[in-house]
Protein backbone atom coordinates (compact mmCIF):
# COMPACT_ATOMS: atom_id res chain seq x y z
CA UNK A 1 0.00 0.00 0.00
CA UNK A 2 1.21 3.47 -0.56
CA UNK A 3 1.90 5.88 1.96
CA UNK A 4 0.87 9.50 1.64
CA UNK A 5 4.81 10.43 1.13
CA UNK A 6 4.75 8.20 -2.17
CA UNK A 7 1.65 9.68 -3.41
CA UNK A 8 3.07 13.20 -2.57
CA UNK A 9 6.02 12.39 -4.32
CA UNK A 10 4.34 10.96 -7.21
CA UNK A 11 2.04 14.21 -7.98
CA UNK A 12 4.93 16.23 -7.88
CA UNK A 13 7.09 14.65 -10.09
CA UNK A 14 4.37 13.99 -12.48
CA UNK A 15 3.80 17.80 -12.63
CA UNK A 16 5.11 19.42 -15.61
CA UNK A 17 5.90 22.73 -14.60
CA UNK A 18 7.61 21.80 -11.16
CA UNK A 19 9.69 18.63 -13.28
CA UNK A 20 10.89 21.08 -15.76
CA UNK A 21 12.30 22.78 -13.37
CA UNK A 22 13.76 20.12 -11.13
CA UNK A 23 13.34 17.18 -12.83
CA UNK A 24 13.84 14.03 -10.72
CA UNK A 25 15.38 16.30 -7.50
CA UNK A 26 12.43 15.42 -5.43
CA UNK A 27 13.21 13.47 -1.95
CA UNK A 28 11.24 13.34 1.53
CA UNK A 29 13.62 15.05 3.98
CA UNK A 30 16.89 16.04 4.32
CA UNK A 31 18.50 17.41 1.09
CA UNK A 32 21.59 14.91 0.25
CA UNK A 33 25.43 16.80 -0.02
CA UNK A 34 26.53 17.70 -3.11
CA UNK A 35 22.86 17.22 -4.78
CA UNK A 36 22.81 19.56 -8.18
CA UNK A 37 20.40 22.65 -7.59
CA UNK A 38 17.63 23.14 -8.30
CA UNK A 39 15.68 20.65 -6.29
CA UNK A 40 12.78 20.06 -3.91
CA UNK A 41 12.44 18.67 0.01
CA UNK A 42 9.28 17.97 2.01
CA UNK A 43 8.50 16.35 5.37
CA UNK A 44 5.61 16.10 7.51
CA UNK A 45 5.47 18.84 9.95
CA UNK A 46 2.82 17.30 11.91
CA UNK A 47 -0.14 15.17 11.74
CA UNK A 48 -3.63 14.80 14.18
CA UNK A 49 -5.96 12.11 14.22
CA UNK A 50 -9.32 12.69 13.24
CA UNK A 51 -11.11 10.89 16.59
CA UNK A 52 -14.40 9.17 15.55
CA UNK A 53 -16.56 7.95 18.42
CA UNK A 54 -17.04 3.69 18.39
CA UNK A 55 -14.76 3.10 15.86
CA UNK A 56 -10.53 3.10 15.09
CA UNK A 57 -9.26 6.38 13.74
CA UNK A 58 -9.33 6.37 9.57
CA UNK A 59 -8.72 10.13 9.12
CA UNK A 60 -5.80 12.51 9.70
CA UNK A 61 -4.84 15.76 8.78
CA UNK A 62 -1.33 15.71 7.83
CA UNK A 63 0.53 19.69 7.23
CA UNK A 64 4.04 19.45 4.73
CA UNK A 65 6.62 21.65 4.93
CA UNK A 66 8.51 22.31 1.07
CA UNK A 67 11.90 23.39 1.06
CA UNK A 68 12.79 24.75 -2.15
CA UNK A 69 16.91 24.67 -2.90
CA UNK A 70 18.65 27.04 -5.62
CA UNK A 71 21.74 28.35 -6.05
CA UNK A 72 20.86 31.64 -7.89
CA UNK A 73 17.60 33.54 -8.04
CA UNK A 74 16.45 31.85 -11.39
CA UNK A 75 12.76 31.30 -11.79
CA UNK A 76 11.64 31.44 -8.41
CA UNK A 77 8.14 32.26 -10.16
CA UNK A 78 8.00 28.69 -11.36
CA UNK A 79 8.40 26.96 -7.89
CA UNK A 80 4.55 28.89 -7.14
CA UNK A 81 3.71 25.62 -8.64
CA UNK A 82 4.40 23.80 -5.58
CA UNK A 83 1.01 25.49 -3.76
CA UNK A 84 -1.08 24.13 -6.80
CA UNK A 85 -0.15 21.00 -6.81
CA UNK A 86 -0.71 20.76 -2.64
CA UNK A 87 -4.12 21.49 -3.38
CA UNK A 88 -4.14 18.73 -5.76
CA UNK A 89 -2.88 16.44 -3.41
CA UNK A 90 -5.47 17.61 -0.66
CA UNK A 91 -8.14 16.96 -2.99
CA UNK A 92 -6.65 13.25 -4.12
Amino acid sequence: MATVDDHLYYVLANHAGLSALVSTRISPGLLEENTTLPAVTFHRISTVVQHQMGSDPALFDARYQFDVWGDSDFGQDGFGDIAAVSVQVRDA
